[in-house]
């Protein structure tokens, strides 16, 4: 996990300030330590983020995961998908992780829902086949005057109540103009999503605090768990025999050097 952090070039320091997100993390997810260290410091360089800010990372995907029908390694594996570009245009992670769960709605979820959100932002940014045409013939502006992207969690909402009063073929064809044949799915489920839904995921992923944490302690609070931690007391163990018996075995090997 460290020598993937080096690797992005974070200080010690970084890798401090990083490391208690990185466990929970991990531990949330039940992925590899040093797999999630590598993502972790991959997507927090494409949002343009601080090492220290990895738990607030880690807190969103979290609390998205429990508002949502998808887990913690899943949405990594979508923010390792869209991160580059999201990170391009200004989104917050909050927005993408709002968006990813809105999603898992519709069964999509992972790399499946990074690839969508990628498609989606493309095809706006550049106004692929009128994309960003049909948001304004709604009202909504995709660029703000100084010609950045306005925030994508804003666009949702205001999507949401243009198109409430909508026929489902109506949503279906909007969707097609503004995501795509392959990303109209994922951006129904946006569209689609209950108030009730869209409320609680929003205020999770928005008070995302200690979400992690928590995370971490429901997936350790188990049989699994148990074993897991009985290893760590076990290497503890070996750790402290082998630091006791350390200066008898080099006696005995310098004695057998000798002889």
């Amino acid at each position: 996990a460290l020598q993937a952090m080096a690797m992005s070039g974070w200080e010690a320091g970084d890798m401090l300030d990083a490391m208690e997100g990185i466990f929970n993390l991990a531990a949330a997810s039940g992925a590899d330590l040093a797999q999630t260290s590598d993502i972790v410091a991959d997507v927090l360089s494409d949002f343009g983020m601080k090492a220290g800010e990895a738990g607030h990372f880690a807190d969103v995907l979290a609390a998205a995961s429990s508002q949502s029908g998808t887990n913690v390694a899943l949405l990594t594996e979508t923010f390792q998908t869209v991160g580059a570009m999201a990170g391009m245009l200004g989104y917050s992670m909050e927005d993408v992780a709002l968006a990813a769960g809105l999603m898992a709605g519709a069964q999509s979820s992972g790399a499946r829902s990074g690839a969508a959100l990628n498609a989606i932002f493309t095809r706006l940014s550049t106004n692929v086949d009128g994309a960003a045409d049909a948001l304004n013939g709604l009202g909504i502006a995709y660029f703000k005057a100084d010609g950045s992207a306005r925030g994508f969690g804003n666009m949702i909402q205001e999507l949401r109540t243009a198109t409430a009063g909508y026929t489902q073929e109506q949503k279906a064809n909007l969707a097609n103009t503004i995501a795509g044949a392959d990303a109209q799915k994922e951006f129904l489920a946006i569209l689609d999503a209950t108030a009730e839904d869209y409320e609680n995921l929003s205020s999770a992923v928005n008070h995302a605090d200690c979400a992690a944490g928590e995370a971490a302690e429901s997936m350790m609070d188990n049989l699994d768990g148990s074993i897991t931690l009985l290893q760590g007391a076990v290497d503890e163990v070996k750790l402290s025999f082998g630091e006791w018996i350390a200066p008898y075995v080099r006696g005995v090997a310098e004695w057998l050097t000798d002889a």
